[in-house]
C-alpha cells in the first residue's frame, strides 16, 4: 500500500482518511494520485483502487484526485479524533488501458513510475500469477527491457543487465521485502531452487536498472530486484494446486490464510516439486564443443531435483497503519546442477532457513532478518570433492521517511548493518571451499532528498557511506537525477550515479579443488637418497581454484539519460541511453599464470622445495619436475600456506578498464482491455582500455537482444505468448571460454478458471524445442511444459 510514505503528524489529536475510487462502472481505479490539498501531502491509490492516509490532524480537507490528464476533487473531508473518514469516490473517467504505476525500489519511497530517478520495470500480482506454477522467479524478468537471463539447470540462472555477467553473477541486488536471500558465502548470488516458494504470493517485483549503491551499498552495482509479497490480509483463503509436466516433473503447492482475532493475521504455506534437471552426465563426452568444454571424471550423484518448502507469516495490525511482522521458513533442495567457473557441482542436501521480523508505520520501517545456508556433500563434478559450506547473513536496518516545504520535498533516510559467516569444514574439520572460516561486517548510512524545483522539474540528491571488513577505505556512492514532466504522461530524466562491488568471501579465501589430485610419489621415491628423511608431499598434489585476498573493489560512474510516455491511451513507450565507466572490471576465475596478466595472485609465487634441503637439492628437485610435468603445471606449482605444494591453477584478478553503453526500447500497444502486444529491444557495446591479448576480459552480453509478446486477458481465460531473441556472443569464466551462438525461444502459458474455485492451466518454456544453451559450459535447453489444477476456498 502506498501510505508507507505519507507523513508523520506529531499532533495530539488526530485520524485518518481512508477511500476507494471506482468508475462509473463500479471498476475500481488503479494508481489514483491522492492529495490533500491543505495539507500539501499525497498518497496512491493501489491497484484495487483503495488508498489511507493514517495520521491527519481534526479537521475539514479537500482530496485532489488525479491520473494523468484526469483530475477531480472531493471536498468537505472531515477527520475526527480516532476515527476513520471514510471517502468513496466515484470518478467519469474513460477507462484507462496503460496506467502509471507507482514504484518503490528506486527511491525507496512509493512514487508515480514516471517520475522515478531511474529506468525500471514492474509486475503486479496479477502479472505474477499468470506466470507463477513454474516457480522459477528469473524466468518472470526475462521480458523485460534490457535484461539478459541465462539459465543453465533448471532453477541455475544468472540474471544480469548491462553488461559483465558471471556464472554466479553479484550485480544484481535482490530483496525480498527487504531481506537479502543470498548465499552467505557469495553475497549477492542467489541460488533460486532456495527461494522457489511462493511465486503466486508475490504482490509486485520490480527491476531498477542502472546501479544503485548510492540507496542501498555494495551488490546495487547494475540494478536492484526488489519483490514485495501479499499480506496475509491480501491472501485471505486458502490454495491447492497439483502439478505435472514433462521431464518427469510433479509437485504440490498449498497455502493457507486467515485471521487469528484481535487483528493477528497468518498465512502458512508448504510444497515440493520433483524434476529432471537439463543437466546431463559429462564423463564420457560433452554435450556441445568437445573441444572447449572439459569432461569430467565424476558422474551426476542423482539424475532428479528434489525440493521441499515451508514458510509462515504472523502479522499483527495496530492503529494508524502499524504493522508488526515475524515470518521464516526454510527450503530443502537435493539434485539441482549449478555451473562456476571452477566447474559444474551437484548439490546433495541442502537446508536455506530464513527469517524476518518488520515493524512498520507511517514514516518509519524497522528491519531484521536472517538468510541461511547449511550444505553438506555438495559434488564438485571436476574432481570429486565433497563440499561443505554453513553459513548465515544477518541484517538490521532502519528507514525513515517524510515530506517537507509543505509537501515540495520528499526525504529518505537510513542506516543498516550487516553480518556474514561461513566455515567450509567436513565432519573431519577439514576446510573443503574456504582456505578458513571467515566473517565479514559491513555497515552503512543513506539518504535521498527529491524537491519539485518548478511545477515541473524535479531534482535528486542521493548518497550512501558504507564501511566494511572486507575493504578498506569506506566507500561513498552519489546519485543526482533531474525529472522533467512535459505533460502528465510525458517525462524526461537525466542522472548519473556511482557504485560499488566488493569481492565475497569466496573470491578471498577460496582453496577449492577442480581436478584430481596429482600423485607424484613415484618422483618423490626416485629422489629419496637426496632428501633424506625429507618428505616433499608429492603424493596427493591437488589442483586448486584459489582466492585472493589483493582483490580491490570494483567501481562503476554512469549516466543515463530516458524518456517516458503514454500515448492516446493505448501506446505506452520508454527509451534509455546510457554511458558507463568501470574500473577493476574483471574478478573471473582466470589461468594463474601463461597470460599476459603474469602471475595473478602473489600469495602462490613459484614453487619452493623444503627449506632444509640444500640448494643443490632443491636445484634438482626443480629440475626434476620440470622434467615430468607439462610446463602449464609445473609453472602452476606453487606452495600452499603451510609449505606443501599445490597446483594454483586459477585464482581472481581485478584488472582493465572498460567503458559501456547501450540503448533500450520498450513499447507495449493495447488493442483493447483484452488484447495486448509490447516488444523491446537492448543494444549494448563496449571497449576495453586495459585489455589482455588472450582476450580474457569480455562482457558475456549479447550485443542485440529483442523481445516480443501477446498477450490475452479475458473473464475466464488468459494466454501469452512471448519471444526472445538473443544475439551471439563470447563468453568466458573460469574453465568456459567460448561462443554462445544466437538462439530463439518462444514461451507460451494458458490459464482458464473454470469458476471462481478451480483453475486450470499449462506453463510451456522453449515451446518449440529449440535445443541451446545460454551460458558457455552450461547445460543444454530444451523444452519443459507444466500443467496444473488448482483449487481456491
Amino acid at each position: 500500500m502506498a501510505s508507507f510514505a505519507a507523513p508523520q503528524f506529531l499532533y495530539a489529536q488526530s485520524g485518518s482518511i481512508e477511500g476507494q475510487i471506482t468508475g462509473s462502472d463500479k471498476a475500481a481505479i488503479a494508481y489514483v494520485r491522492v492529495l490533500i490539498t491543505e495539507l500539501g501531502i499525497e498518497t496512491f491509490a493501489d491497484k484495487d483502487g483503495r488508498f489511507v492516509f493514517p495520521k491527519v490532524p481534526i479537521g475539514t480537507y479537500t482530496l485532489s484526485l488525479s491520473q494523468g490528464e484526469n483530475e477531480t476533487t472531493q471536498p468537505n473531508v472531515q477527520v475526527t479524533t480516532g476515527k476513520a473518514a471514510r471517502v468513496e469516490s466515484t470518478v467519469d473517467w474513460p477507462a484507462r488501458v496503460f496506467i502509471f504505476v507507482n514504484v518503490n525500489a528506486a527511491s525507496r519511497r512509493p512514487e508515480r513510475a514516471v517520475y522515478a530517478p531511474a529506468a525500471g520495470s514492474v509486475l503486479d500480482s496479477d502479472e505474477i500469477g499468470r506466470e507463477s506454477v513454474n516457480q522459477q522467479t528469473p524466468r518472470l524478468l526475462a521480458d523485460m527491457p534490457g535484461l539478459e537471463v541465462p539459465q543453465s539447470g533448471l532453477y541455475d540462472f544468472n540474471p544480469n543487465v548491462r553488461g559483465f555477467n558471471h556464472m554466479s553473477n553479484r550485480h544484481i541486488l535482490t530483496t525480498i521485502d527487504g531481506r537479502d536471500p543470498s548465499t552467505p558465502e557469495v553475497l549477492g548470488y542467489t541460488e533460486w531452487d532456495a527461494v522457489i516458494h511462493g511465486i503466486d504470493e508475490m504482490k509486485s517485483l520490480e527491476f531498477v536498472r542502472g546501479p544503485g549503491s548510492a540507496l542501498y551499498g555494495a551488490g546495487a552495482f547494475s540494478g536492484v530486484l526488489s519483490v514485495t509479497t501479499k499480506s496475509p490480509r491480501e491472501s485471505l483463503g486458502g490454495k491447492a494446486r497439483m502439478v505435472l509436466g514433462d521431464m518427469n516433473a510433479v509437485g504440490m503447492d498449498l497455502r493457507q490464510a486467515g485471521s487469528l482475532g484481535r487483528d493477528w493475521y497468518f498465512k502458512a504455506d508448504a510444497g515440493f516439486r520433483r524434476s529432471d534437471d537439463f543437466a546431463r552426465s559429462r564423463v564420457k563426452d560433452v554435450e556441445y564443443r568437445p573441444d572447449l568444454v572439459p569432461t569430467e571424471p565424476v558422474p551426476l550423484q542423482f539424475d532428479r531435483i528434489r525440493i521441499g518448502y515451508g514458510n509462515f507469516r504472523f502479522d499483527k495490525q495496530f492503529a494508524n497503519a502499524n504493522t508488526l511482522t515475524f515470518e521464516g521458513g526454510n527450503t530443502n533442495s537435493s539434485g539441482p546442477v549449478f555451473t562456476t567457473g571452477a566447474g559444474r557441482a551437484q548439490l546433495t542436501s541442502t537446508n536455506n532457513p530464513w527469517g524476518r521480523v518488520n515493524f512498520s508505520r507511517p514514516n518509519w520501517n524497522a528491519l531484521g532478518y536472517y538468510t541461511g545456508r547449511d550444505a553438506n556433500n555438495q559434488i564438485l563434478l571436476g574432481s570429486g570433492g565433497k563440499l561443505f559450506m554453513d553459513g548465515y547473513n544477518f541484517g538490521l536496518e532502519l528507514q525513515w521517511n517524510d515530506y517537507f516545504q509543505h509537501g515540495r520535498g520528499r526525504a529518505v533516510a537510513g542506516i543498516s548493518y550487516g553480518r556474514q559467516k561461513v566455515d567450509s569444514a567436513d565432519p573431519q574439520d577439514n576446510q573443503t571451499i574456504l582456505s578458513k572460516a571467515a566473517t565479514a561486517d559491513r555497515q552503512g548510512v543513506f539518504a535521498q532528498a527529491d524537491y519539485d524545483l518548478t511545477r515541473r522539474l524535479k531534482g535528486i540528491a542521493s548518497g550512501r557511506w558504507d564501511a566494511g571488513t572486507l575493504y578498506s577505505p569506506s566507500r561513498f556512492s552519489p546519485r543526482t537525477a533531474l525529472v522533467y514532466s512535459i505533460t502528465p504522461n510525458h517525462s524526461l530524466r537525466a542522472s548519473y550515479n556511482s557504485a560499488f562491488q566488493t569481492p565475497s568471501l569466496v573470491e578471498f579465501f577460496l582453496r577449492l579443488p577442480v581436478a584430481p589430485p596429482v600423485d607424484l610419489s613415484p618422483l618423490e621415491q626416485s629422489l629419496g637418497p637426496l632428501l633424506g628423511s625429507t618428505s616433499l608431499g608429492f603424493k596427493q598434489i591437488p589442483l586448486l581454484a584459489v582466492g585472493n585476498e589483493n582483490l580491490p573493489v570494483e567501481k562503476i560512474r554512469s549516466f543515463e539519460v530516458g524518456y517516458n510516455s503514454v500515448i492516446g491511451n493505448r501506446l505506452s513507450a520508454g527509451i534509455s541511453v546510457y554511458r558507463n565507466w568501470l574500473e577493476n572490471t574483471d574478478t573471473n576465475l582466470l589461468p594463474q599464470v601463461g597470460t599476459s596478466l603474469g602471475r595473478l595472485n602473489p600469495s602462490y609465487g613459484a614453487y619452493r622445495p623444503p627449506s632444509n634441503l640444500s640448494p643443490q637439492a632443491a636445484a634438482t628437485v626443480l629440475s626434476a619436475l620440470s622434467s615430468v610435468l607439462p610446463p602449464s603445471l609445473f609453472d602452476a606449482l606453487s606452495n600452499d600456506a603451510n609449505g606443501s605444494p599445490v597446483f594454483a591453477l586459477l585464482s581472481y584478478k581485478a584488472f582493465g578498464k572498460a567503458n559501456t553503453h547501450g540503448v533500450e526500447l520498450d513499447v507495449k500497444y493495447a488493442l483493447n482491455t483484452r488484447w495486448r502486444f509490447q516488444a523491446n529491444y537492448s543494444l549494448f557495446d563496449f571497449s576495453i582500455e586495459q585489455e589482455a591479448p588472450e582476450n580474457r576480459l569480455v562482457p558475456n552480453t549479447p550485443k542485440h537482444q529483442a523481445k516480443a509478446g501477446i498477450l490475452y486477458t479475458g473473464k475466464r481465460v488468459d494466454a501469452s505468448v512471448r519471444y526472445r531473441w538473443v544475439n551471439s556472443f563470447p563468453w568466458s569464466v573460469g574453465i568456459y571460454s567460448g561462443p554462445v551462438p544466437s538462439y530463439s525461444v518462444v514461451d507460451s502459458n494458458v490459464n482458464y478458471y473454470i469458476d471462481r474455485h478451480w483453475g486450470i492451466g499449462v506453463d510451456a518454456a522453449n515451446f518449440l524445442n529449440n535445443e541451446h544453451y545460454e551460458m558457455f559450459g552450461g547445460d543444454l535447453l530444451k523444452r519443459h511444459i507444466l500443467t496444473y489444477l488448482a483449487f481456491s476456498w
